[in-house]
């Protein structure tokens, strides 16, 4: 294997790539669960299914998974009531909405800007220019 990636430096670049985003993944998780609230732990896993699988549209970006607050609290390690609560306290908040069975999130970058650290957004991105 070392040869492999001795001969080819293009694929360890890669592969160091692919490495080094793994344990940015794992620090941000670890970050969010020791210090953010469970309505802040359900917005960031919003936000990241959200980027991730989000449809855009009219109204805001749509999550075009099923999401069940039962799925939403296995994700999270917590209980399905308490992501209830998170679910309706981000609702009154509009910050999030169901819509024919799916999620709504009308603005997800500043969703992202006020609960994710880790999350790269559009103004993040013009910030660093």
């Amino acid at each position: 294997m070392l040869a492999l990636l001795r001969s080819k430096p293009n694929l360890m670049a890669c592969m160091l790539a692919v490495y080094s985003n793994w344990i940015r993944t794992r620090d941000m998780h670890a970050s969010e669960s020791a210090f953010q609230n469970l309505s802040g732990r359900v917005a960031c896993k919003l936000v990241e299914l959200g980027s991730r699988y989000g449809e855009p549209g009219p109204d805001g970006v749509r999550i075009p998974i099923r999401l069940t607050q039962e799925t939403v609290a296995n994700m999270l390690g917590a209980s399905r009531e308490n992501v209830s609560r998170a679910l309706a306290r981000l609702a009154r908040q509009g910050a999030v909405r169901h819509q024919r069975g799916v999620l709504v999130i009308p603005r997800l970058d500043e969703l992202a800007e006020r609960y994710s650290d880790f999350e790269e957004t559009p103004q993040r991105m013009m910030r660093r220019k």
